[in-house]
């Protein structure tokens, strides 16, 4: 949708949209990363804030069973399975120790090219951590845009 309906719309409307950046948390922290598989080339910034990142299909089902639509879904999108193909991509991840994702995210962080874009630091899964941490995806997104 962000790439094949909101982009076209936003450029329809005589916004420039050749290179944006895309951010979320949670479940939506999960959605930029797959952006960025998906349109590597089209992100000057990928920020992902707590990423709902699950061990397996299972795991998800258990959690949102409505996440994915298959087993074969699941292999398709799975972010730590396919950890090699975020080299070179402008990522920003953070997350909080205590957040239930963190444990497979650790698992994502250790399979990627540069483990250093993942930053685990004191929080959980909630408001108070995301809005901890929005200043400084801002301004990472900001750089991003403006260089």
């Amino acid at each position: 949708m962000l790439t094949g309906e909101f982009l076209p719309l936003l450029a329809s409307r005589g916004l420039r949209t050749e290179r944006v950046a895309v951010a979320g948390w949670s479940m939506g922290g999960y959605g930029a990363l797959l952006c960025a598989l998906i349109r590597p080339e089209l992100f000057r910034a990928v920020v992902a804030t707590s990423p709902a990142i699950f061990h397996s299909y299972a795991d998800a089902r258990a959690v949102n069973p409505g996440a994915y639509d298959s087993p074969g879904e699941w292999d398709r999108y799975d972010v730590v399975a396919r950890a090699r193909e975020f080299a070179g991509l402008p990522l920003r991840v953070a997350i909080g120790a205590d957040d239930p994702f963190t444990p497979a995210v650790r698992a994502w962080r250790d399979r990627l090219p540069d483990p250093g874009v993942v930053r685990i630091s004191t929080g959980c899964h909630d408001g108070r951590f995301w809005v901890s941490i929005a200043p400084e995806q801002v301004r990472a997104i900001s750089a991003a845009l403006a260089a």
